[in-house]
C-alpha cells in the first residue's frame, strides 16, 4: 500500500485536474512532470471549430495534458488523444458537431471515442462497436455520462490498486447475472440501484462519478467497481487492505449477482 487513499472530490469542472491530482499524485507523483499541455491558441482554435461545444472538463484536460497525458487517458483507452493529432486528422474534413472525436484506438478497426451532444444538450461519451467495414451504418454505445466522469472512472481504474495491497475479481455466472438483470427489469427495478442497496449493508457509499454503466462503491480501506456492458454484461472487482475482507466481500457480491 502506498498510503492512505484520497478521494476524488466532487466540484466544478474547472477544477477537475486539481481534484484528480489530489487522488493520483500521492501514488504517482511523476504524473505532473510527464504531462505536456496543448497551447492555448490550439485549444481555442479547436474549440471554435467544434462550435464551442467542447465540455469544460475536456478543455481542462487539453490545457494540462493535451499533447501528452502521462499514459492516463491515452493508456486507459489504448488510444491516441493528442490534440495535434486530432486536428491533423480533421484538417480537411468536415466535423460532425454532434459527435466530436477526441481519441482514436491504437489497435482494432479504427474505432474512436466521441463527445456526443444529445437533443437535451447533455453531453455523453460514446464509442464505436463492431469491425465490419461493410456495415452501412456505424453503431455506437454510451460509455460514460460525461467527460468529467470518464476521467474520474479511468483514474479510479488505473490508480486505486496502488492504494491497496489486495485485489480480487467478483466471480459471476454470466447467465445467472443476466437473468437477475432481466428479472429486475420486469419488476421495474434497476441493477445498480439494487447493488447500491446491497452494498450499503456493508458500509459502502456510492462514488459521485458512478453512472449508468459504471458503479463504484467506497468505504475506508476498501472499494469495489462494477461495470455493465451492452446492458446485461456484468464485470467487477474489489480492492482492500485486508485479504480476508476482500475475499468475503467478493463472495457476497457473487452470491448477490447469481441469486
Amino acid at each position: 500500500m502506498e498510503g492512505k487513499r484520497k478521494l476524488i472530490r466532487e466540484g466544478k469542472e474547472e477544477s477537475i485536474i486539481e481534484r484528480l491530482e489530489e487522488y493520483i499524485l500521492p501514488v504517482y507523483p511523476e504524473w505532473r512532470e510527464r504531462r505536456v499541455p496543448a497551447s492555448e491558441e490550439k485549444i481555442a482554435e479547436w474549440n471554435e471549430r467544434c462550435g464551442n461545444l467542447l465540455p469544460e472538463a475536456y478543455l481542462q484536460y487539453l490545457k494540462y495534458m493535451g499533447e501528452g497525458d502521462g499514459e492516463f487517458l491515452s493508456g486507459a483507452l489504448q488510444a491516441e488523444t493528442r490534440l495535434s493529432e486530432m486536428m491533423e486528422l480533421y484538417e480537411e474534413e468536415e466535423l460532425n458537431l454532434q459527435r466530436i472525436e477526441f481519441a482514436m484506438l491504437y489497435i482494432g478497426c479504427g474505432e474512436g471515442w466521441y463527445i456526443v451532444t444529445k437533443e437535451n444538450g447533455k453531453q455523453v461519451i460514446e464509442t464505436e462497436i463492431g469491425c465490419d467495414s461493410s456495415d452501412l451504418e456505424e453503431e455506437y454505445i454510451e460509455y460514460a455520462e460525461s467527460f468529467e466522469k470518464l476521467l474520474c472512472q479511468k483514474a479510479y481504474f488505473l490508480y486505486e490498486s496502488r492504494y491497496y495491497r489486495y485485489r480480487n475479481y467478483i466471480p459471476r455466472d454470466d447467465e445467472k447475472s443476466e437473468e437477475l438483470i432481466r428479472r429486475l427489469e420486469k419488476e421495474g427495478k434497476e441493477i445498480f440501484e439494487e447493488i447500491e442497496r446491497e452494498s450499503k449493508r456493508y458500509g459502502f457509499e456510492k462514488a459521485w462519478y458512478s453512472d449508468r454503466n459504471h458503479y463504484i462503491g467506497i468505504k475506508e480501506n476498501m472499494s469495489f467497481y462494477i461495470n455493465r456492458r451492452n446492458g446485461i454484461k456484468i464485470r467487477g472487482d474489489i480492492r482492500g487492505e485486508n485479504l480476508e475482507e476482500v475475499e468475503e466481500m467478493s463472495k457476497r457480491f457473487q452470491e448477490f449477482l447469481e441469486e
